[in-house]
C-alpha cells in the first residue's frame, strides 16, 4: 500500500484537507496552523515508511540559519522515498528552502 504524510504548518492543514477529501486512501497528517520548524522538529518521529511526504514548512520562521538547519534535521528524520516542498509566499523564506540559504541573511 502507498503510505503517504502531510507535514507542516497551514499550509500543510490546508493540503491535507483537500487531498484527503478527494482520495480513498487518506494520507497521514502532522499539521497544525501556525507551526514553525522548530516546533515541528520536537514533534514525534512518525514510525513509518512513507512512499511520499509533502512538507509545507517554513511559512512562520524568518529566513535565517536556523530555518536552514531545522529544515534539512526534519528532512532527515523523515523516513521517505520522495519528497514534495511546498514553498511559502515570502521569497526569502522559499529561497532559503530551494536554495539552502538566504540572500538576505548573513
Amino acid at each position: 500500500m502507498f503510505e503517504c504524510l502531510i507535514l507542516g504548518d497551514s499550509i500543510g492543514v490546508g493540503m491535507a484537507q483537500a487531498i484527503n477529501a478527494r482520495r480513498a486512501l487518506h494520507c497521514d497528517v502532522m499539521a497544525v496552523e501556525r507551526a514553525s520548524a522548530e516546533q515541528i522538529l520536537a514533534w514525534r518521529k512518525p514510525a513509518k515508511n512513507y512512499g511520499m511526504t509533502i512538507m509545507a514548512i517554513g511559512s512562520n520562521d524568518p529566513p535565517r540559519r536556523t530555518l536552514q538547519r531545522g529544515l534539512a534535521e526534519i528532512r532527515r528524520r523523515i523516513s521517505t522515498r520522495r519528497v514534495i516542498w511546498l514553498l511559502p509566499y515570502s521569497r526569502p523564506t522559499a529561497y532559503t528552502k530551494s536554495h539552502g540559504r538566504s540572500p538576505m541573511c548573513p
